[in-house]
């Protein structure tokens, strides 16, 4: 309960649209997207700030962690790619081609 009362608060006050839910990486994050700003912010949960805001391409939808909690992976439907981002450094680790709007995401086994 506590969670979603902080994820409603963070889209109201940032003005950004999608929100993901908290993940564990190797420091506790949220990773909220803007698709009007292009952009990744990774927030700190405890303190409600914005670590870092990396630019993410047009049109950031869905986020995924990785299980291993090292990479995070959005999809940019207009750029037609999925961008990678180091959750340790915080930085973006590449973009994958991924054709074809690509919008939300999802492992499979």
């Amino acid at each position: 309960m506590r969670a979603s009362r902080l994820l409603i608060l963070l889209a109201c006050s940032l003005s950004l649209i999608t929100v993901a839910a908290a993940q564990t990486t190797p420091k506790q994050a949220l990773l909220v997207l803007s698709k009007t700003n292009h952009t990744l912010a990774i927030v700190s949960p405890a303190t409600l700030k914005v670590v870092k805001r990396l630019p993410i391409g047009r049109g950031a939808a869905g986020v995924l962690m990785d299980p291993n909690g090292k990479r995070a992976y959005v999809s940019c439907g207009p750029d037609n790619d999925v961008a990678m981002i180091d959750l340790k450094t915080l930085t973006m680790a590449g973009r994958v081609d991924a054709g074809g709007n690509p919008d939300e995401l999802a492992w499979t086994v």
